[in-house]
């Protein structure tokens, strides 16, 4: 297979990953946020479910340095790309703006 498209493979996985973790730190902010909401509305005492706030919290973190991993991966990623003589600009799957809709085209750069 041409590498170019190996590397678009490998592309569209990584910015899967990307999308999947920025959804789960918002998805992890939500939880948060309604247990805080919950707590008031019953009209329950701070240390009432802190536990739980607590380890959702740290979930959150966890989750922001697995993304701060993925980013350096990618980084590393497309010095790689160029370093194998891959000069395509590979498109991605992620939300990236308007051209985000628009069909992958590959073209030959340099």
């Amino acid at each position: 297979m041409e590498r170019a498209l190996v590397a678009q493979k490998v592309a569209n996985e990584l910015f899967s990953t990307e999308e999947a973790i920025d959804n789960a730190i918002a998805q992890t902010s939500k939880l948060v946020g309604e247990l805080m909401i919950a707590r008031r509305e019953m009209g329950l005492s701070a240390v009432v479910g802190g536990e739980a706030v607590t380890k959702a919290t740290e979930a959150m973190i966890a989750l922001a340095s697995a993304r701060a991993a993925v980013v350096t991966a990618h980084n590393e990623l497309a010095s790689t790309k160029l370093r194998i003589g891959i000069r395509t600009k590979l498109g991605g799957n992620g939300d990236k703006g308007a051209e985000a809709s628009a069909p992958v085209e590959f073209r030959q750069v340099g």
